[in-house]
């Protein structure tokens, strides 16, 4: 599987490859995705955001939708009980099956 080290950028392309890395800095930030497949067409990306809580909490496009404990859907991270690290990597799984209009995002871990 390819590896892309996205540095600061939070701005996820697809032709990158299947995992990457992110860690933005400090402050505002906001997350965007391009080049998703056609409407039909399975994606997935795995990214590693790194302490991308610290400064604020990032912000998603309309789309997202965030994968709670219990498996229900919520609008908003926030709403989902996810609390980003700012020490730390969150290890999150963004997927889609409409060419990026609906973003299904589950945050790993332990």
């Amino acid at each position: 599987m390819t590896f892309y080290d996205n540095g600061t950028s939070t701005a996820v392309a697809y032709a990158n490859g299947g995992t990457q890395r992110v860690a933005p800095a400090s402050g505002a930030k906001t997350m965007s995705f391009t080049g998703w497949p056609a409407s039909g067409k399975q994606a997935v990306q795995f990214l590693e955001l790194v302490n991308v809580g610290l400064g604020s909490n990032p912000a998603w496009p309309a789309g997202a939708r965030f994968i709670r404990y219990d498996g229900v859907i919520q609008t908003t991270a926030a709403a989902a009980n996810i609390t980003w690290q700012t020490g730390g990597t969150d290890y999150v799984m963004v997927s889609t099956r409409d060419g990026g209009t609906t973003l299904i995002v589950s945050v790993l871990r332990g």
